[in-house]
């Protein structure tokens, strides 16, 4: 079956060589479309979709200065200007194995290769075109979020042996977990798995198991696919939502430290690989994994400035942990923040900023760099009080103060915010990494059992399982003093 309706289409091509936006033209007018718009660059494109609506974008990847043909396509997404029956393909020369796992990551319609011929392209363009003609209403219904409508539009075809039989039960399945019905989709999921073992039948499975709390299932579920695949992205993702799950941070960082191993262009995977390191105290990979954020965020939708600030604590903690190497990152990072507090941001950011570049400054022995900062914050703080009082903005200024040197200051501020905060769990949560004793009831239930485990260990003598509860214990809440003598008396009595 052919599909029938090219003179009614409008297409949009987009590519930054001249010469092939020509070319391109040309073969979809020989194939009857007679509205053919071509753009050099993404915005361009953003601005035309913002007018029009095209039936097909053929879009390079590597389109210059800006957004890559992909990170259009997640822009045409977040902003809602591109809905299921238009086609997205992307038409490249990029063949290396990052480009196309960042593709598979995105999943446009079509990823062809260059150079292309008008017989290959009408091929894939008329497969795609047929199925969004034949599946119209389906395509409709999932436009307008109508689910049940779109479920049963699914069956009906499933039921008649239709041509799109596959496509059918792979979103019928999907449908059916956003929905929570887990015993359908695993009936769906099953149906499949009995007549062919088919990768996304067996990642519905593996995801029914993590969406119902059957965790050490789902973990071998995911595994398995991994292992038959160590390029399934969907695996290694759903894999780390399992040690969400499980509070497994140690594997989740594994986990997440393997998947942008495999493919390393995945922002929001980039970005939950550091905040994974930075819990586990992993300082250096998290400040790597932030710097990769940044320079992948650049032209992204998921940009945001929390990203900046967010890389300095890192840096921060990382010159803490070891200053040498942590000192090459620490310009790097003043600059990201000089971004932040100079572009059109709201002031508690502006705020934070100025105050992570005073710390910056401070611990790299550049007093009238922190000082100048700090008065640019203050100036702020006096201008718009209400945004000084905020919590995110106190907390930064009780460890600048620690860095200027101001300790009686940053003391008072801290114990002032913890009275303030006493009936907010959460926000103490996070005072208690400056304090010597948790006042959270999560984490002095945390610290009782660390110590009780360490103590424990430490009078079984096994002075090295005592050492890595007390220093883990350490790691998770350095200023507390019963911690810091439990783990010198053990390391003296392991020496002696």
């Amino acid at each position: 079956m052919a599909f029938t309706e090219y003179h009614r289409m409008r297409v949009l091509v987009l590519d930054d060589f001249d010469g092939f936006r020509s070319t391109v033209t040309r073969m979809l007018e020989s194939f009857g479309v007679p509205k053919v718009d071509s753009v050099s660059n993404a915005d361009d494109a953003f601005k035309l979709c913002e007018k029009e609506r095209y039936h097909a974008i053929l879009s390079d990847y590597n389109l210059g200065k800006g957004q890559t043909g992909l990170q259009l396509l997640e822009a045409l997404r977040f902003h809602g200007l591109i809905d299921h029956r238009q086609v997205f393909a992307l038409v490249s020369a990029e063949n290396s194995k990052q480009i196309i796992l960042a593709a598979s990551d995105v999943e446009p319609d079509a990823y062809l290769s260059k150079p292309i011929t008008a017989k290959a392209l009408y091929h894939r363009l008329d497969r795609i075109l047929v199925q969004r003609q034949q599946l119209k209403p389906l395509f409709i219904a999932l436009d307008r979020q109508e689910h049940h409508r779109a479920m049963a539009l699914c069956r009906d075809h499933i039921s008649h042996k239709g041509y799109q039989t596959g496509f059918c039960q792979k979103l019928l399945g999907q449908l059916l977990l956003q929905e929570q019905n887990w015993r359908e989709a695993e009936k769906i999921y099953r149906s499949v798995l009995e007549v062919r073992s088919l990768e996304w039948a067996k990642l519905g499975m593996a995801q029914i198991k993590q969406y119902t709390g059957e965790l050490p299932t789902a973990e071998r579920w995911f595994r398995d696919l991994i292992k038959s695949n160590p390029l399934c992205l969907a695996a290694y993702d759903g894999l780390a939502t399992v040690y969400e799950g499980l509070q497994d941070d140690a594997n989740l960082q594994k986990v997440l430290q393997q998947a942008v191993d495999v493919s390393p262009l995945a922002l929001l995977r980039q970005q939950s690989l550091a905040y994974a390191a930075n819990r586990n105290h992993d300082y250096q990979t998290s400040v790597k994994a932030f710097r990769k954020v940044l320079r992948l965020a650049e032209y992204s939708v998921y940009q945001t400035p929390q990203q900046n600030l967010d890389y300095a604590r890192a840096v921060l903690n990382f010159h803490q942990q070891n200053p040498l190497p942590a000192a090459e990152y620490s310009r790097d990072a003043v600059e990201k923040l000089a971004l932040v507090a100079s572009a059109q941001q709201s002031s508690d950011i502006r705020m934070q900023s100025l105050l992570l570049q005073t710390q910056l400054f401070a611990v790299n022995r550049d007093q009238a760099q922190a000082k100048k900062q700090y008065h640019a914050a203050e100036d702020i703080a006096e201008a718009q009080p209400e945004i000084a009082e905020t919590f995110p903005v106190q907390f930064e200024k009780v460890k600048t103060l620690r860095e200027l040197g101001q300790l009686e200051a940053s003391d008072q501020l801290l114990h002032s915010l913890c009275d303030l905060n006493r009936d907010n769990e959460p926000n103490l949560e996070i005072l208690d990494t400056l304090l010597a004793e948790p006042r959270s009831s999560k984490n002095r239930l945390l610290i009782a059992q660390i110590n009780k485990t360490g103590i424990r260990h430490y009078q079984a003598k096994q002075y090295g399982d005592a050492i890595a509860a007390f220093t883990k214990a350490k790691e998770l809440f350095p200023e507390h003093i019963g911690v810091r003598l439990n783990l010198t008396q053990v390391l003296i009595d392991d020496m002696q």
